[in-house]
């Protein structure tokens, strides 16, 4: 980092962006400009959720990124995850292994594990089904009135897949977003009782996953329960590992996707010449 932005970054007043605030009231973008224009690494010694250190701008976050072992992402460290310390325990936390928050070796083979589910030939093979799921989606939203995109197309469409991906019973899909939205909640989870609340969900999510485990060792199939008890690397997993790796799948699978849709729709709400180079595919 050039000398004049460490001395920018040595001057500049802590700004906590782990605040909702900023993000509810859609007044975040002045924050992160200034940070990344006068501090893009800045320590932040005291916020809701404990000491963090923010990393705003590119080049820092591919330095981080690239070297696990300065840099670890080690749960036992305090991991990835807002509100978990490494020398602080809060009453009633537990730090569940997950293999985004491991280091090389351990990482490397459980993500080789889970990877392939979600390479080029499985998405070709799954896209006649989106294609058809998303459509009767559409098809049924209501014309001439309002209505909340997030619950009736991003969550719904998101949520299907998820149950697709795991094979989890398909009448009971809901309970996939309401774990994902467990495992994302730091809020709640740093509130007095959170911890409680938090691995009471996680142990609900280990019962249903458990006996969904034990029908695909008796019958595997191609969904991701069967390629994890198909591996060297996450057969074996104890049964805190387990849920561990499961709530980082659902939130991955639930919580980015449905995001991401979301502000899909918005963005070309917002700039119309750009929805309109989505001309309608007639086949």
């Amino acid at each position: 980092m050039p000398a004049e932005t460490l001395a920018m970054a040595d001057q500049l007043a802590p700004i906590d962006v782990a605040r909702p605030e900023p993000f509810a009231e859609d007044r975040w973008q002045a924050p992160f400009r200034q940070l990344r224009a006068q501090a893009p690494i800045q320590y932040v010694p005291d916020s809701k959720f404990g000491p963090y250190w923010s990393i705003s701008s590119y080049k820092p976050i591919v330095h981080v990124e690239a070297l696990p072992k300065l840099f670890s992402s080690s749960f036992e460290l305090g991991g990835i995850t807002l509100g978990i310390e490494a020398d602080r325990a809060r009453p009633g936390e537990r730090r569940l292994p997950q293999f985004i928050a491991m280091d090389p070796p351990r990482h490397t083979g459980q993500r080789r594990t889970v990877a392939p589910a979600f390479g080029p030939a499985e998405v070709a093979a799954m896209r006649a089904e989106v294609q058809h799921r998303t459509a009767a989606v559409l098809d049924a939203l209501p014309v001439g009135e309002r209505f909340d995109w997030v619950e009736r197309v991003s969550i719904e469409l998101t949520t299907g897949m998820l149950a697709r991906l795991f094979g989890f019973p398909w009448e009971e899909r809901q309970k996939l977003t309401a774990w994902s939205d467990a495992g994302g909640n730091i809020d709640a989870i740093v509130a007095p009782g959170g911890w409680d609340w938090f691995n009471g969900e996680m142990e609900a999510m280990g019962a249903a996953f458990a006996e969904l485990w034990q029908r695909r060792a008796a019958d595997p199939g191609k969904d991701l329960i069967s390629v994890m008890l198909q591996s060297d690397a996450m057969r074996d997993m104890d049964p805190v590992e387990f849920i561990g790796n499961l709530i980082l799948l659902i939130v991955g699978g639930n919580d980015t996707t449905r995001n991401s849709m979301t502000a899909c729709a918005w963005g070309l709400a917002q700039f119309p010449d750009e929805r309109a180079c989505w001309k309608p595919i007639r086949r």
